[in-house]
């Protein structure tokens, strides 16, 4: 096992990379929702809110990644999972509605099974949702999740780290 200290640099290179990850993946669903002019309702809302925060944490956690900084990041992380697959599921059920009016599928939509009806629906044969969005927020706060992996959000914990660093024990991250 490797010390704590012989793992720093690699876990802040790895730590900024997933952090840039998240930037570009943030950036890029902020680009997707613009050309889909994602903003007709409240509903549509959520995704312009869940990345701002997650940009918000994201620079945060680049320029200070301790206490309460990892503890927000870590809940924006797995808020924005749970927003990502309540996004998954309302663009699959739009697209599940629509499958009636699609002009392939749309005379035998209700006699296809149900699992087909769900196929269709998410790899984007019908309806007008796309995936995408949402699972680029997946995919973020995943990302920002990881990122905090190895960081310490109490005093105490990092202390006992820092100490063990001091008297040349092995720690595990």
């Amino acid at each position: 096992m490797r010390s704590a200290s012989d793992l720093a640099p690699t876990n802040h290179v790895l730590r900024r990379g997933l952090l840039a990850l998240a930037a570009l993946g943030i950036a890029g669903a902020l680009v997707e929702l613009a050309t889909l002019r994602h903003w007709n309702s409240s509903v549509q809302m959520i995704p312009w809110g869940v990345l701002g925060v997650l940009g918000g944490l994201v620079v945060a956690l680049t320029l200070r990644p301790v206490g309460a900084v990892v503890w927000a990041a870590r809940a924006g992380g797995a808020i924005a999972l749970v927003s990502s697959l309540y996004g998954m599921w309302e663009h699959v059920s739009s697209n599940m509605e629509s499958g009636v009016l699609d002009r392939v599928w749309g005379s035998s939509w209700d006699r296809l099974p149900w699992a087909s009806r769900m196929w269709h629906s998410m790899n984007g044969d019908v309806g007008p949702s796309p995936l995408l969005a949402p699972g680029v927020i997946a995919q973020v706060g995943l990302c920002l999740l990881l990122a905090t992996f190895g960081l310490r959000a109490g005093g105490r914990a990092r202390a006992s780290v820092d100490r063990a660093n001091r008297e040349g024990e092995r720690v595990a991250l």
